[in-house]
């Protein structure tokens, strides 16, 4: 008898590739751009790119920073494949860029089952068990902030949903 691996259900994308960063609302740019400054330091250790300071400056840093480097840590090191995360300056989302929001967002409206999906779709089971407690714990941290990422639905994609304003000062983050 041969035995199948068990396969995750990830749940439907509900953030489009290639969205306009625009149409996000503040605590998604956070998310987005904490990432992608994540990714350059990491990419460049020399540059002196910080990526912690706009968590600090939402006032979840305490807790927010040592989750985010805790999950992308196992993220980092056990991921199934690369992960497309744009440039600092790109003005639109990519694939993965999408799930950490849909993944934080999930966690954030009590759907974790559904959060392990998206992780799953980065790591194997092992360490999807590890990346949970730090994903719940920078949820929760941006939670406290209030910088809730909206539990958006597919139903209502890029095309038929208008973002709700932005804190002025997200205009400079890009």
């Amino acid at each position: 008898m041969t035995v199948m691996p068990f396969e995750a259900h990830v749940p439907q994308r509900v953030y489009l590739d290639n969205e306009p960063l625009a149409r996000l609302h503040t605590s998604e740019l956070l998310l987005v751009t904490t990432l992608r400054l994540f990714a350059a330091a990491h990419c460049h250790p020399d540059s002196g790119i910080d990526w912690r300071g706009g968590l600090a400056a939402s006032g979840a840093g305490c807790c927010a920073v040592p989750a985010f480097d805790a999950l992308f840590g196992i993220v980092a090191a056990t991921a199934r494949r690369s992960l497309d995360v744009r440039c600092r300056h790109c003005p639109s989302l990519s694939h993965d860029e999408g799930r950490l929001l849909q993944l934080v967002s999930l966690l954030q409206h009590g759907r974790a089952w559904e959060a392990r999906d998206v992780l799953a779709g980065w790591l194997a089971p092992a360490a999807v068990r590890l990346a949970v407690f730090p994903a719940k714990g920078l949820a929760a941290a941006l939670a406290r902030a209030d910088l809730v990422v909206p539990l958006r639905h597919r139903m209502t994609g890029a095309a038929g949903r208008r973002a709700e304003p932005t804190h002025r000062g997200s205009i400079m983050v890009h």
